[in-house]
């Protein structure tokens, strides 16, 4: 009698040959020799197994090994014990297995799939069997063993990568980009040794690049070799070819010759494009042609994209990015600063990496390495755009049929030409004539040309006479520098309509400029006869071009700041006819529509339009940039409309993020009215307050471009005193230093450097210095450059509001060594300046200076002050002349961020103070009771 299967494994496996009922049964008596445990657990194994569906691969396979063994937590191959399925591929299995002998550890055992174990499956699984057994780089999942089941299946074991997907781990880490093209360097030096040891991956991916933690440190390894092809040698006996047709790989990571039908002619360079392609996505989050785009195209079509269609570039994606700042979030930067740091270098490294025609992508993965380290060590990198004579070159043979089409129409045009050049030969005698008309009529134009130009450069010459002479009054007198430009313009319209005449375009340009001056500043500086005259000319201008529904938008609130109910209530009735219908899409011209028709109660004979209107905008815009005017308007129409239930609710989600703009006044106002409503008195005198602190916290910001946003929270806050009565003084500091607190209690350094500045221009020292104060207790030990930037720039801007100087040098210097900006240059040249570090101060701010930072103004008003304390008062009035100068053009603060334009304000001040070129601030005990508390 043969030897009994005395294994629970072998006594199924036979008894599942058997044939079912009495043979079946007599076997397992025999088998078991009476053990009814071992039976019972026999029968239910073969039972489990019946109720598993038909696999049509497995009645064709020469093997069979039950897919039910394998799911158990017992199952036992070899000297491994399966754990848990931790991957499935198309053709094999990859579980956690317990290594039992001759040393215990965790380890993955892949395995082909039961019913997959055709000769080409085999052939293909033993390849990367041995693809990875010749390898042997820290970057490259190991294989320590290998072997067949009892039922001839392959498998092989190797090292265990407890770890994510490289995407997966960067975003969820929040990885910079140079943290990101570190880890990407590793991968393709593992890929370069992979090259060397003649194997192609041919499918290089995320999900193919795993990262784990050893000893505190991320270390990606490239995994699954399974179809990889050797360039050099032979990775199995077994028969294994790519048919004819075949396509191997992932499509949104295939190189073009893996999209050609045959892939015979695929070298190492196939890996470099996919490498550019992981590149690409770690660093704009998406590869450049997407999985649901290519699956939309279909097959050909999808072969095609890939193997004709340029990529766009790295920076454009982001820059036309819906998510751009999450993508900049996860990248631990802001998305103006990611899409600059993309443009350029990397755009190029990128693209090299992606060429279509591999001849002109990097020979080796280590030549995409090391351009990647020289890009990280700030050294010239090799990749560069290609050539115009390139780019025409690919232009014409991905469009030949249209360049053909082209070029004949063009020959065709030629002949045509030629043809009337010598039907128009015959008509020059008439063309001569003509001419010598024309010629007369242009040298008399020329001559009126001539003397407009004289009269032109007179009126230049006057009119600079009329700006230099209202200059030294505003500066020496402290006039209002917007009232005198008032009657500049009035003597410039003036002298144009006696010099040029009444219609030319230059003299209705000053007309306009004067207009729009009376219009944007409403009743500010004007007398009322000029402010209806401005709300005419905007008036005039809607009837020129009625689809200017901005401009709808600003004469409807205008009306009714001026008290002309009954033409606002016009206005109100055509925007809703207008725009309901023609705009109705328009999540933006829904939100200003709404808002402005809900500016008084009883605006417009359906409120409920606007209520329509005000739900529209903020349904599914959720990421909108102006979600937060979408809920302004929603509050507002729902007061209107009697329930300042729901308009509290709505509002409550606006107000507590307050940072002091326009738009924050208005939700405040409209919230403290709702509040009032409901009986809520306490609470709507603290938000009438702090909309009217918010108001008090500006100074002529409205200027330049937030007038509207004045008015409506003007015309809201005159509405709310009225209900309420007017905030007093009292009110208004303990809403002041509500708003400060709240800052106070969670602050963000980088929100308070744009706003903080505020209370150096109002004199509020002793908020500014608990600002500082509490920065540099929370933060002091930053790793963040730009943590450490703004809060030495706060520190730093007025004297004395860091209990040590010393502190803010050391923050600068941290933020320099990081990142040596001009602008944090001049932080560190501003912190020795209040340290008292004069030669150091003046050594970084010229270093700054020479880096052409666009604030320049603030640079040299600290040189100014630092000369004045060195006793040299020449050289301190030649910097401060510099800056006044370049402050005194009205486009120059506007043209520069707003922090640097409250830092040069704040300076200014303070270089003006110290130079005696003005007068002190009133006595701290006078302006710094408003910060008690």
């Amino acid at each position: 009698m043969a030897e009994q299967p005395t294994s629970e494994r072998s006594i199924f496996l036979t008894a599942m040959e058997k044939s079912r009922g009495a043979e079946r049964a007599a076997y397992l008596e025999e088998a078991c020799a009476g053990d009814a445990q071992l039976r019972a657990d026999i029968e239910g194994l073969i039972a489990a197994h019946d109720r598993l569906p038909p696999s049509p691969a497995a009645a064709e396979s020469d093997t069979f090994d039950p897919p039910i063994l394998l799911s158990l937590p017992s199952t036992v191959i070899g000297r491994y014990k399966l754990l848990e399925s931790i991957g499935e591929g198309a053709h094999g299995t990859v579980y956690m297995a317990e290594q039992t002998s001759p040393v215990q550890r965790k380890v993955a055992l892949k395995i082909i799939k039961a019913g997959m174990d055709s000769k080409q499956v085999i052939a293909r699984f033993e390849a990367e069997r041995q693809a990875l057994a010749l390898m042997d780089h820290p970057n490259i999942a190991k294989v320590f063993d290998a072997g067949v089941t009892e039922t001839g299946r392959p498998y092989f074991v190797m090292e265990l990568v407890k770890g994510v997907t490289i995407t997966k781990y960067c975003d969820e880490h929040r990885l910079t980009p140079r943290d990101r093209l570190e880890l990407f360097v590793q991968v393709c030096q593992a890929v370069q040794h992979a090259h060397q040891k003649g194997i192609i991956h041919r499918d290089l991916k995320p999900s193919n690049v795993l990262v784990a933690l050893y000893d505190g440190k991320p270390v990606p390894k490239v995994i699954d070799f399974g179809v990889a092809k050797a360039t050099g040698q032979r990775l199995t006996e077994k028969t294994m070819f790519t048919g004819f047709g075949d396509v191997i790989g992932t499509p949104e990571y295939m190189s073009p010759e893996q999209a050609e039908l045959n892939q015979l002619d695929i070298d190492t360079r196939s890996d470099i494009y996919s490498l550019g392609v992981l590149l690409y996505e770690l660093l704009t989050g998406s590869p450049p042609f997407s999985h649901k785009e290519l699956q939309k195209a279909g097959m050909l079509e999808m072969l095609r994209v890939i193997r004709e269609r340029e990529p766009t570039r790295p920076s454009t994606k982001l820059s036309t990015a819906e998510g751009l700042p999450m993508l900049a979030a996860n990248r631990g930067t802001e998305a103006a600063r990611l899409t600059k740091l993309v443009r350029g270098e990397l755009d190029w490294i990128v693209m090299k990496a992606l060429e279509k025609d591999r001849s002109r992508r990097y020979e080796t993965a280590n030549g995409l390495a090391m351009d990647v380290q020289r890009y990280l060590a700030d050294e010239p990198v090799q990749a560069c755009p290609p050539s115009a004579g390139y780019r025409v070159r690919k232009f014409l043979r991905r469009n030949k049929g249209p360049v053909v089409a082209a070029t004949a129409v063009l020959l065709t045009l030629i002949a045509g030409i030629i043809g009337t050049a010598l039907g128009l030969r015959d008509a020059q005698k008439a063309w001569r004539a003509e001419a010598k008309r024309a010629d007369g009529e242009l040298q008399a134009k020329l001559a009126a040309q001539k003397r407009e130009a004289e009269t032109r450069a007179m009126l230049d010459l006057v009119e600079r006479k009329v700006f230099a002479a209202a200059r030294p009054q505003v500066d020496a007198k402290g006039l209002d520098y917007d009232r005198t430009l008032l009657k500049v313009l009035e003597e410039m319209l003036a002298l144009r309509k006696a010099t040029l005449g009444p219609g030319h375009p230059e003299t209705r340009a000053c007309e306009k400029s004067l207009a729009l001056l009376y219009f944007d500043r409403g009743q500010r500086h004007c007398e009322a006869a000029q402010f209806r005259d401005a709300i005419e000319d905007i008036a005039r201008a809607m009837e020129l071009d009625p689809r200017d529904n901005l401009r709808w938008y600003k004469a409807a609130a205008l009306y009714l700041y001026a008290g002309d109910i009954e033409r606002y209530r016009a206005a109100c009735r055509e925007m809703l006819n207008r725009f309901e219908g023609e705009f109705a899409d328009n999540p933006m011209t829904a939100e200003r529509t709404a808002k402005t028709c809900a500016l008084v109660a009883d605006s417009v004979p359906d409120l409920s339009r606007a209520q329509k209107l005000a739900e529209r905008s903020v349904t599914g815009t959720q990421r909108h940039a102006y979600y937060r005017q979408f809920i302004l308007a929603k509050g507002l129409t729902d007061y209107r409309g009697g329930r300042p239930e729901q308009a509290v609710e709505w509002l409550k989600r606006f107000a507590p993020e307050a940072v002091g703009t326009d738009y924050d006044a208005t939700a405040f106002a409209v919230l403290a009215m709702a509040q009032h409503r409901l009986g809520d008195a306490g609470q709507a005198r603290t938000s009438l307050a702090f909309a009217r602190a918010i108001i008090a916290e500006k100074s002529d910001d409205w200027l330049r471009g937030e007038f509207w946003n004045w008015m409506h929270a003007e015309i809201l806050l005159r509405e709310a005193e009225e209900l309420m009565g007017a905030v007093s003084q009292d009110e208004l500091a303990a809403a002041r230093q509500l708003r400060w607190s709240r800052d106070l209690a969670d602050p963000k350094p980088g929100h308070l450097a744009y706003h903080a500045p505020k209370l150096l221009l109002t004199d509020d020292t002793v908020m500014y210095r608990r600002i500082c104060t509490g920065l540099i207790e929370k933060f002091w030990d930053t790793n963040d450059p730009y943590t450490a930037y703004f809060i030495a720039r706060l520190c730093a801007l007025a004297p004395d509001t860091a209990s040590d100087p010393a502190g803010p040098v050391e923050l600068a210097e941290r933020a320099v060594r990081a990142d040596p900006s001009p602008h944090f240059l001049h932080t560190l040249g501003l912190a020795y300046y209040r340290a008292g570090q004069f030669d150091e101060a003046i050594e970084q701010l010229h270093k700054s200076i020479d880096g052409k930072w666009n604030a320049n103004a603030a640079n040299w008003l600290v040189l100014a002050m630092v000369q004045h304390r060195l006793g040299h008062g020449n050289e301190a009035r030649k910097w401060f002349d510099q800056a006044a100068r370049w402050m005194e053009n009205p486009d120059a603060l506007r043209s520069i961020d707003r922090r640097d334009s409250l830092a040069c304000q704040v300076l200014r001040r303070e270089a003006e103070t110290l130079l005696g070129l003005r007068q002190g601030p009133e006595p701290k005990e006078k302006k710094e009771s408003s910060g008690q508390e």
